[in-house]
């Protein structure tokens, strides 16, 4: 049995965590993707669709975990 579970994927928007955020997406789950874009592009994870939430942060920060989460 699959259950929908949610996922956070730092680093989204590069291409390894761009697949993997398509991945999950496919597989139902619920993603949430925390990336600074300091080598990403937004445009990587677009094909995973509008059910993907995006927050632009850097993980040392604090405050942008605590949003993702």
């Amino acid at each position: 049995m699959n259950r929908k579970q949610k996922a956070l994927v730092t680093g989204g928007c590069g291409f390894i965590g761009s697949h993997i955020v398509e991945r999950l997406v496919a597989e139902g789950h619920e993603v949430t993707v925390l990336d600074d874009l300091s080598s990403g592009r937004l445009e990587n994870i677009e094909r995973a669709g509008a059910s993907v939430r995006f927050i632009k942060g850097d993980i040392r920060d604090g405050f942008s975990v605590k949003e993702a989460l």
